[in-house]
């Protein structure tokens, strides 16, 4: 299902809200989203959390990830791996490899007994298709830790390092401002972002302001 996205809060800024259609289909990124902090801000966004690398950049490229076995006898957990094309390494944090990040996503449920994933490459390649621009706040991948991996490498190239994001990682622009990839922003520090060039602008400020920035 594709989504339109729209900023609804005006602010004493001035923000004015304004319905923005987008051929992004941010249901690929929202299929498992649980409770957590959220960040009211760029600004805080960066302080409350430690990103091991940030960076702006453009899907290239989708691959078939891992597998995680999570429980025995179960069907495993299916990961696609998004390759991006770096514009700005704010802080690379050791994932960036020949200007590329690639990132871990899940790819949703099963379809009943097939043994398929419900979002397989085709609807990510339509769905958030190669040239969409974007900014990622990217950690570890975990997957290890959640069960017996299957193909640790699969869609990554020698010497790459695969990365993941957690629910405030990853952002997108559309006409009417800055959407949040994986869930709706709240707070005035979001409102009124009207580009990812605006954002870039914001968390470099913070990383600046901060304590050993």
């Amino acid at each position: 299902m594709l989504v339109s996205s729209c900023s609804t809060v005006t602010t004493a800024r001035g923000c004015v809200p304004a319905p923005t259609p987008t051929t992004i289909d941010l249901t690929l990124l929202r299929a498992q989203i649980g409770d957590y902090d959220a960040a009211h801000s760029p600004q805080e966004l960066v302080k409350k959390f430690d990103h091991r690398a940030i960076v702006l950049g453009e899907v290239e490229a989708y691959a078939q990830g891992h597998d995680v076995h999570e429980l025995e006898g179960a069907e495993p957990s299916r990961h696609v791996v998004m390759r991006v094309r770096v514009i700005d390494a704010i802080r690379p944090g050791g994932f960036v490899t020949d200007g590329r990040v690639y990132v871990d996503f899940w790819q949703g449920g099963m379809q009943g007994s097939t043994g398929l994933p419900r979002s397989p490459l085709e609807r990510w390649r339509a769905g958030i298709p190669a040239g969409t621009k974007i900014m990622l706040f990217l950690h570890e991948d975990l997957a290890a830790g959640r069960g017996r991996v299957k193909n640790p490498r699969a869609g990554l190239p020698p010497g790459a390092k695969l990365a993941a994001v957690g629910a405030q990682g990853v952002f997108f622009e559309t006409a009417g401002g800055v959407v949040g990839g994986m869930d709706d922003l709240y707070g005035d520090g979001w409102n009124c972002l009207k580009s990812l060039d605006e954002l870039r602008t914001a968390v470099k400020r913070a990383i600046a302001s901060a304590p050993g920035g």
